[in-house]
């Protein structure tokens, strides 16, 4: 299969808890953010990350970038907790969006294009974690690495996704 070069997109799902502390060293709104994926031995760096709390519970980490030869990427991460702000690893072992997972898409064409060409998702067998290793509440930062095994469903590659980021996100309305 081709190396990782495209849009590349993360979506963390978090679940927000009311009253939740900052944690020790906790990010600032200062530092730079980053969202940095290791595929391969092969570094990949998005053109875009969306990040997105949901009151409710529900936090959407999203990264995407284009292929030079037309095509695109995206990485998601899908995480359910009742704390995500807490310095805690978090279990990646579903494919469904209701549930803790990962995914990898890769299209010829646009991310909205039907030409799928590989999706690498977690499952009960390929599995991973994400861990937070800092929160920031007031300033809407939060900081981690990401480590997980996908399973294309139609070519059974498997393959390895490792990275870290620092984020602000926006909270989505409910």
């Amino acid at each position: 299969m081709r190396g990782i070069a495209g849009q590349f997109a993360a979506l963390v799902v978090l679940a927000l808890s009311l009253g939740c502390e900052d944690t020790p060293h906790a990010p600032t709104a200062d530092g730079p953010p980053f969202f940095t994926v290791t595929t391969g031995g092969v570094q990949w760096l998005p053109d875009q990350v969306d990040p997105f709390l949901d009151p409710a519970g529900l936090v959407t980490l999203r990264a995407r970038r284009n292929t030079d030869d037309g095509g695109s990427e995206i990485l998601n991460i899908f995480l359910l907790t009742s704390d995500a702000f807490s310095l805690a690893s978090y279990r990646l072992d579903g494919d469904d969006p209701g549930e803790s997972a990962a995914q990898f898409a890769q299209w010829a064409g646009p991310s909205d294009s039907p030409d799928l060409l590989a999706w690498f998702v977690t499952s009960g067998t390929h599995t991973g974690a994400l861990r937070i290793t800092g929160a920031n509440t007031a300033d809407s930062v939060v900081s981690g690495v990401f480590a997980f095994e996908g399973e294309d469903r139609l070519t059974h590659e498997v393959r390895q996704f490792r990275g870290e980021f620092r984020v602000r996100y926006t909270t989505t309305g409910l």
